[in-house]
Order: structure tokens, then C-alpha cells, then sequence
């Protein structure tokens, strides 16, 4: 009879797991993104290519956020613990590199350890924030609860603002707080603050304050959507990811 048939248990385990491998790493990238029902996550891209352990992802959007073209890699470890990670990279030496990594399991779902920019096009309208830059951020919903967040943000303005200066942005971490993602971010004058929860599903709200009461600086917010909440100048945004 043949060695193999006389196999310890965990020697047959292992040869299962290896053989459960070989065939995960047969399947075309493109067709791991269908059975993760990467759609229903809101993961879509013009095309996908390659094997599961190193292809490629076009233009791959993650709701309406564009996060380009990028080498995608399944994780064999987190697949064997029931937990589909693409890890997502391009590393060019550009302002857009971006590395990280798009999480589904069977509870939970979201990113993890994301560092990069992403550009927001119109996502946060009229909110004018341009790019996000992220650094070493790791989200995780469970059902319509956030469950972890850590990390730090950088949001960068398309436009310059009335009387004031948001060259370096608005930045700050991202946390829980009680079922939502807060995103808590403030200049470094500490006078212009943006705040966003999101829920498990995407949606979003909150929106930008800018404190004190310059009259001349009021009129000219209130011409870009602004309104006063007592001596401060206020946008309200909502909307989904």
C-alpha cells in the first residue's frame, strides 16, 4: 500500500490544506473577486487578471472612491482562517502609491493597515476635499457595527477657503464611537475641524466648522454653502461610500 494511505492525522491535514492551496491557486484572480461577491461590497474594476496569488486589478474602485490600477494578492494565511484579504499595492515612487489591504470575512468586513492617497473626486460634495491620505489605517465593521479603527487621515482641499491657510490640510485618527466610524480632523490653527460618522453601511454625515466670527470671512462662507451654527461657520454633508 502507499506511504501516503498510512499518513498520521495531522500529516493528512497538512496534505488536505496543501491540496485546498493548490486549487485556490489555480483560480483566476477574476473569479475569487465572484465569490466574494466583491459587487456587494461595492469592489469594482474595468478588469482583473492574473492568478489569485499575484494579479492585477484596473482601475478598481471601492465605492465611489478610484483607487487606480494595482497589484492585488490573495493571503493564503487569512484564507485558511476563513477570512478573504486582497492585499492591494503599487509602489512606483509617485504621490499615489498606496498599500493595504480589502478585508471580507463572515462577520466583518473593511481595510486594513492602508497607507497612501486617494483621490475623492466628488464623494464628499460639497464638501471640497480632494485627496484622503491615509496612514496605517485599519477599519472593521460587523454588521452595522464598528468593531476597529486606528490609524490617521489627512484631508487635503481643492479649494482655498476665505482667510485661510489649509496648505497641510486637516488631519487627525480615526476611531470608534459607539456603532459608527468617527473621523475626527482639525488644521493646525485649530480653527476649521471636519467630523464624519460612518455607519456600517456607508452612509455618511456630519460635515466642516470654522470657528470665529470675522464678518468678512462669514459672507464668503456663506457663498460656498456655510451658515452659522452661534459665532461659527458650518457645512453639513451626508451621503454614502
Amino acid at each position: 500500500m502507499m506511504r501516503w494511505l498510512n499518513l498520521s492525522p495531522r500529516g493528512r491535514n497538512i496534505l488536505a490544506v496543501a491540496l485546498l492551496l493548490a486549487l485556490v491557486g489555480a483560480m483566476p484572480l477574476r473569479m475569487l473577486f465572484a465569490l466574494v461577491d466583491a459587487g456587494e461590497m461595492g469592489i469594482a474594476a474595468r478588469s482583473v487578471r492574473g492568478p489569485v496569488w499575484w494579479g492585477a486589478a484596473e482601475e478598481l474602485q471601492a465605492g465611489p472612491v478610484r483607487i487606480g490600477t494595482v497589484d492585488v494578492m490573495l493571503s493564503p494565511l487569512h484564507l485558511l482562517l476563513g477570512r478573504a484579504r486582497l492585499d492591494i499595492r503599487r509602489k512606483k515612487g509617485l504621490p499615489d502609491d498606496i498599500e493595504g489591504a480589502l478585508t471580507a470575512g463572515v462577520a466583518t468586513r473593511g481595510i486594513d493597515d492602508m497607507t497612501g492617497t486617494l483621490p475623492m473626486g466628488g464623494a464628499l460634495s460639497p464638501l471640497p476635499v480632494s485627496t484622503v491620505e491615509m496612514q496605517d489605517v485599519s477599519i472593521a465593521f460587523s454588521g452595522s457595527r464598528c468593531v476597529r479603527a486606528e490609524g490617521r487621515m489627512r484631508a487635503m482641499l481643492s479649494a482655498g477657503l476665505p482667510g485661510m491657510d489649509l496648505a497641510n490640510g486637516l488631519s487627525g485618527a480615526v476611531r470608534c464611537d459607539g456603532t459608527d466610524l468617527l473621523i475626527a480632523l482639525v488644521s493646525q490653527s485649530g480653527v476649521e475641524r471636519i467630523e464624519l460618522r460612518v455607519d456600517g453601511a456607508g452612509r455618511y454625515r456630519g460635515g466642516m466648522t470654522v470657528a470665529g466670527g470675522d464678518p468678512l470671512v462669514a459672507v464668503a462662507l456663506g457663498a460656498a454653502g456655510f451658515r452659522p451654527v452661534g459665532a461659527n461657520q458650518r457645512l453639513d454633508v451626508s451621503g454614502s461610500l
